[in-house]
C-alpha cells in the first residue's frame, strides 16, 4: 500500500531535501527514520527546498506492506528516529496512483524577516533586516500575481520544461517585530521566491537611497533654480536699503543728517519686513524641501517599480543574488 506523509523539519541541519551523496538531505533522515520501522521503499517527495531551507508540511509518500495498520503508533515510532531535526505530522493512506509532486495543484511559501536585535539562536530561522514600508512592498509584490514567464527569477542553469508560472498569491503582513511574506503559486522554479523576496527587497532599497544608475539631470537643474531664485530674493530688502543711501544725495539733493534720517526711518520701518522675510523664506525653504523630498521618495518608488515590472514582463533581472535561505519555509502543498 502507499502512504502518505506530512512532516515538517529544519532545513539548516541539512544540505536540501533530496538524497545527498554524503547522506546529508531530509530524505536520508527520514529515509533512516523508516528503515528502522522496516520501510525501505523509495522516498516521492512534493517539492525540493534548498540547503537552509524549511518547510511546515512537507509531503512525501512510500510504499509499505499491509501489516501496518495503526497509523497513530507508526507514527510514533518514525519519530522516535526522526527527531529532532524532522517531525512526521500525519500519516494517511491514498491510492496507488497518487503521486505527491505531480497532484499538487499548488503550493505556498513563507519568508520570515526579522526587524528586532539580531539573535544567533534565531538567525537559522529568520533573516533579520531593517524595518520597510508595508504597503509599499505590498504593492510590488502584487506584480508578481497572474501568470508570467519567470525566467528572471530561477537560477541560471535550471532545466525546466518551462518557466511560466501562475502566482495566485503574493503579499506580506506585520506580526510583531517581523515581516511574514507569503506566496502561493501553481508551482515555482528553483530558488524562484528567494529571487523574488530579493528583487523586492532591491526595489525597496532602490526606492529608499534613489541610487539608479541613470541620473536625470534636468530635474537636478531645475532644483538648483528654485534654491537660487529662493537665495535672491532674501537680498531684496538689503539691496533697496543700498539703493536709497546711494541715490539721496545725486537725485534729490538732499543733506547728509537727512539722508541718514530717512535710511534710520527705513530701517526702522522694514526691520520687521526683514525679519519676516527671512522667517517665510526658511518655511519655504523648508516645504519646498519636504516637498522635493517627498516628490524624489515618489519618483524612486516608481522608478524602482518600473524596473520590478521590466524584471517580471521582460525578463530583465533586477538581481541575481537570492535572499537568504533560512528565512523561508514550505508552509502547505495543495490537493484536490
Amino acid at each position: 500500500m502507499r502512504l502518505k506523509l506530512v512532516f515538517s523539519y529544519d532545513g539548516s541541519k541539512f544540505q536540501g531535501s533530496q538524497t545527498q551523496p554524503h547522506e546529508n538531505g531530509v530524505e536520508d533522515a527520514l529515509g533512516a527514520a523508516l528503515a528502522h520501522v522496516g520501510i525501505f521503499s523509495k522516498i516521492i517527495s512534493s517539492s525540493r527546498t534548498d540547503k537552509g531551507v524549511h518547510a511546515n508540511n512537507q509531503v512525501a509518500c512510500v510504499e509499505c506492506g499491509e501489516y501496518f495498520k495503526d497509523f497513530a503508533r507508526l507514527k510514533a515510532l518514525i519519530n522516535r528516529h526522526a527527531h529532532p531535526a524532522v517531525h512526521v505530522k500525519f500519516i494517511s493512506r491514498v491510492k496507488d496512483d497518487f503521486h505527491p509532486r505531480y497532484d499538487a495543484t499548488a503550493r505556498a511559501y513563507r519568508y520570515a524577516i526579522n526587524h528586532g536585535e539580531f539573535s544567533p539562536f534565531l538567525s537559522p530561522y529568520e533573516t533579520f533586516l531593517p524595518k520597510f514600508d508595508l504597503n509599499l512592498a505590498n504593492e510590488l509584490l502584487a506584480l508578481f500575481v497572474g501568470e508570467h514567464d519567470f525566467s528572471a527569477f530561477m537560477k541560471l542553469g535550471s532545466d525546466v520544461k518551462s518557466p511560466v508560472r501562475r502566482v495566485k498569491k503574493a503579499f506580506c503582513y506585520e506580526r510583531g517585530e517581523r515581516t511574514i511574506i507569503v506566496f502561493k503559486a501553481n508551482g515555482f522554479l528553483r530558488a524562484q521566491v528567494r529571487l523574488m523576496v530579493a528583487s523586492v527587497l532591491k526595489a525597496l532599497e532602490l526606492a529608499k537611497n534613489g541610487k539608479f544608475k541613470e541620473i536625470d539631470a534636468q530635474e537636478f537643474k531645475f532644483e538648483r533654480a528654485q534654491t537660487t531664485n529662493l537665495d535672491s530674493r532674501t537680498n531684496l530688502n538689503q539691496s533697496s536699503r543700498e539703493k536709497i543711501l546711494t541715490t539721496s544725495d545725486e537725485s534729490a539733493n538732499f543733506t547728509a543728517e537727512y539722508a541718514n534720517s530717512i535710511a534710520s526711518k527705513f530701517d526702522a520701518k522694514n526691520s520687521n519686513l526683514n525679519k519676516a522675510t527671512s522667517i517665510d523664506t526658511e518655511k519655504n525653504r523648508a516645504k519646498i524641501g519636504n516637498k522635493n523630498s517627498s516628490d524624489c521618495r515618489d519618483a524612486n518608488f516608481l522608478k524602482a517599480k518600473e524596473l520590478l515590472r521590466r524584471a517580471i514582463y521582460e525578463q530583465k533581472p533586477l538581481t541575481r543574488i537570492p535572499a537568504p535561505p533560512n528565512g523561508l519555509y514550505l508552509n502547505r502543498v495543495f490537493y484536490e
